[in-house]
C-alpha cells in the first residue's frame, strides 16, 4: 500500500492519515471499513431520509420508513429549514464531487473528493450555499470548511463570488457559517466567530492552505503510527489494535511509553522522586505517566506469565521466577459455620472470627436479596472515609 493511493482524498481519510496513515490505508485501500457506532448509523439514516425528502418524498411517507423518534425529529427540522431558507433555489443533494486545483474532475480523479449534503443556488445569483448536515455535537473545523466551502463549493460554482459553507446541527438546531468572498484579487474568509482571513487570490488561495497537509501525507510511509489514539480512537480502541496489522508487542508499547517519556512527565517524575516537592502541574503530569506505567507493567507481566507456561522458569538473584505448585486448601464453609455456632462463643466473639464486609455482602446470591437488604438496613452504620483516586467532575 502507498500513501499516494489515498488520493483523491476525503476529509475523513485526511483526518485519519494525519493521525495514523496505516489506519487510513487499511480503511480506504484495503477496504477494511470502520466499525459503525449507533450515532454513526443514526446519522447516516438521517442523511438518507433528508435526501429523499429534498427530492420530493412527503414527510408523512418518510415516517413510515423509520421509527426512531430522534431521527424523525432531525429530518423534520432539516426539511423545514431547507424549505424556509432556500425557496426558489436550484438544489443539489448528496452529490459526490472530485476536484483538483483546476476545478471539477469528471473522471473521478483529482486531489480531493467529498459528498456534498446539499447545495442551494438561485439562477443568476452570484451567491451559493453549501450545506452540511450534522447530527452530533456543535463543533467547527476550519480545515473541513476550506475543503467544502473554499474548494468544492468554488469548483461547483465557479461564477459565484460568494460561497457560504453552512453547518446545520440537526440535534441542537443551530447553524455555523463560513463565508468565502472573492473581491478584486482577494479572497476574504469570515469564520463563525467573526474572525477573517484575507488571502491574495492567485488561482484559489485555499489550495495553499491545504497543500502542505496533502504533501505531508504523500511523503509518509504506510506503517503504524502508535500513540494514545491506539486505545482511544474517538472513544474506542482502534479496530486494528492487536491484530496482524498492528501487533501490541511492537507498536502499542511505544504508544504508552510516549506518555512516560514526554519531557513534562519525565521532569515531574524525576523532581518528585528526588525532592519530594509536589505542585499542581507536577502532580498532574506524574499521575498521567504513572497511569501509563501501570498499564505497561500489567501487559508485560501478562506476556511473561504466558511465556513461562510454555518455556518454564527463569532466575532473578536467588529466586526462581515462574509457575509453582502452592497450597490452596479449600474450606467447607457450611461445616466451619456449624462449628462456630456449636461452640460456646458469643455472637460478638463469632463476629470477631469471621469477615463480613461490603464486598462480601455484594457476593450474597440474588436468591437471598432479602437477607442482604436486612443486613444493610439493620446492621450497617452510615459513614464516609477519605479515598484517593479519580472522581467525575460534575
Amino acid at each position: 500500500m502507498r500513501a499516494e493511493d489515498l488520493f483523491p482524498i476525503s476529509k475523513t481519510t485526511l483526518a485519519k492519515a494525519q493521525t495514523c496513515i496505516l489506519k487510513a490505508a487499511l480503511n480506504k485501500i484495503a477496504g477494511l471499513s470502520e466499525p459503525e457506532t449507533l450515532p454513526m448509523t443514526q446519522g447516516k439514516r438521517g442523511h438518507e431520509l433528508l435526501e429523499l425528502g429534498v427530492k420530493g418524498t412527503p414527510f408523512e411517507e418518510l415516517k413510515t420508513m423509520e421509527r426512531t423518534k430522534k431521527i424523525l425529529k432531525w429530518v423534520e427540522y432539516g426539511l423545514g429549514y431547507v424549505e424556509n431558507n432556500f425557496s426558489g433555489c436550484d438544489l443539489l443533494t448528496e452529490h459526490h464531487v472530485y476536484c483538483d486545483q483546476q476545478g471539477i474532475c469528471e473522471d473521478g480523479k483529482g486531489e480531493i473528493h467529498g459528498i456534498v449534503d446539499l447545495t442551494a443556488h438561485k439562477p443568476g445569483s452570484e451567491e451559493a450555499v453549501v450545506l452540511d448536515y450534522k447530527s452530533g455535537k456543535v463543533a467547527f473545523s476550519p480545515f473541513e470548511s476550506h475543503i467544502y466551502g473554499g474548494v468544492i463549493g468554488k469548483a461547483l460554482f465557479k461564477e459565484c463570488s460568494k460561497i457560504t459553507f453552512r453547518l446545520l446541527f440537526l440535534e441542537h438546531r443551530e447553524t455555523l457559517d463560513s463565508v468565502y468572498e472573492w473581491q478584486k484579487g482577494r479572497l476574504v474568509v469570515t469564520f463563525p466567530d467573526g474572525t477573517t482571513d484575507r488571502l491574495v487570490d492567485h488561482g484559489n488561495p485555499i489550495w495553499k492552505i491545504l497543500n502542505p497537509a496533502l504533501e505531508e501525507i504523500r511523503a509518509k510511509e504506510v506503517k503504524p503510527e502508535p500513540g494514545p489514539h491506539c486505545r482511544k480512537w474517538y472513544g474506542r480502541k482502534c479496530q486494528f489494535f492487536g491484530t496482524e496489522h498492528c501487533r501490541p508487542e511492537s507498536e502499542t508499547l511505544p504508544a504508552q511509553l510516549s506518555e512516560i517519556t514526554n519531557p513534562e512527565a519525565y521532569i515531574a517524575l524525576k523532581s518528585i522522586y528526588e525532592t519530594g516537592v509536589v505542585t499542581q502541574d507536577a502532580a498532574r503530569n506524574a499521575w498521567i505517566a504513572l497511569s501509563g506505567m501501570k498499564d505497561i507493567v500489567k501487559r508485560i507481566e501478562d506476556h511473561i506469565k504466558k511465556w513461562s507456561k510454555k518455556e518454564g522458569s527463569f532466575t532473578v538473584g536467588n529466586e526462581e521466577i515462574g509457575w509453582h505448585e502452592v497450597d490452596d486448601n479449600t474450606i467447607d464453609k457450611a461445616t466451619a459455620l456449624q462449628l462456630l455456632l456449636d461452640s460456646d462463643l458469643t455472637t460478638e466473639q463469632i463476629a470477631d472470627c469471621i469477615s463480613i464486609s461490603n464486598t462480601s455482602l455484594k457476593k450474597i446470591p440474588h436468591d437471598y436479596d432479602w437477607l442482604r437488604a436486612s443486613i444493610e438496613g439493620f446492621a450497617t452504620t452510615p459513614k464516609t472515609k477519605n479515598s484517593f483516586g479519580g472522581k467525575k467532575i460534575s
